[in-house]
C-alpha cells in the first residue's frame, strides 16, 4: 500500500468500482476493456485507474476479480491508496492504482 486513508473514503471507491464492473459485465459482456484502461472517479475525489501490461487485454471480468481481490485485502490489513498488479491466471495482464484524485 502506498499510504493509509481512511476506510469511509476507500471502501465507498472500491463499491462503486464494483458496480461499475457489474453493469459493464452485464451489458456488455465480458469483453475487452476497450482502449486498454479504466479512469474512473468515484466519491471524494478517489480514482481507480487501470491499463494493460505486458502486451495483454484486460476483461471486465478479470478486472472485476482484481477489485473484489483488493478489497478483500484491504479490509483484513487496513485502507489506503495502493498500488496493484493484475493478472489473468500466470499471465499479467494489467497495472492499476487506486486512491485520491491527482
Amino acid at each position: 500500500m502506498n499510504g493509509a486513508l481512511p476506510a469511509y473514503v476507500i471502501r465507498p471507491m472500491l463499491n462503486v468500482a464494483t458496480a461499475f464492473v457489474q453493469q459493464a459485465l452485464l451489458g456488455l459482456g465480458d469483453g475487452v476493456i476497450e482502449a486498454g484502461r479504466v479512469d474512473y472517479r468515484g466519491p471524494f475525489s478517489m480514482t481507480l485507474q487501470t491499463w494493460n501490461t505486458n502486451n495483454h487485454q484486460q476483461t471486465y471480468g478479470v478486472l472485476g476479480a482484481a477489485i473484489a481481490a483488493l478489497r478483500d485485502y484491504m479490509a483484513e490489513n487496513g485502507y489506503g491508496a495502493a498500488s496493484f498488479v493484475i493478472f489473468d491466471g500466470a499471465n499479467e495482464v494489467g497495472k492499476g492504482v487506486v486512491g485520491p484524485e491527482g
